[in-house]
């Protein structure tokens, strides 16, 4: 699995929970979230993004989990981003970031080189 697809499959993961826990009543959410078993697992989600991507990408998806609102638009140069779900996410880090090309290239060399 590329970092790329961790990345992907890790946004939807964290996506697919807040819209269940949309649904939950505000009331009832502190229950979910203040707790050290929680706090833990949040812990171990911080680390593990540490661990796989370098220090301003992590910065990146931890505004994209946490600081941003809905339908963002981004202009870097000449192209304009609208960050609006996670593939647009993705795509944005892919451009922005050569840490992500490279690796996805070389990934694909090797793919082919066999």
């Amino acid at each position: 699995m590329s970092k790329i697809q961790l990345l992907k499959k890790y946004l939807e993961l964290y996506e697919h929970g807040n819209r269940w826990l949309d649904q939950v009543p505000h009331q009832v959410r502190s229950s979910f979230f203040d707790n050290p078993y929680c706090n833990s697992l949040n812990s171990i989600n911080d680390l593990l993004l540490e661990e796989c991507f370098s220090e301003d990408i992590v910065e990146e998806i931890l505004w994209y989990l946490y600081g941003r609102g809905n339908d963002i638009k981004i202009e870097m140069g000449d192209k304009v981003y609208h960050i609006d779900n996670v593939d647009n996410f993705i795509s944005y880090l892919q451009d922005q970031y050569v840490e992500l090309k490279e690796f996805n290239n070389a990934a694909a060399r090797t793919f082919r080189g066999r």
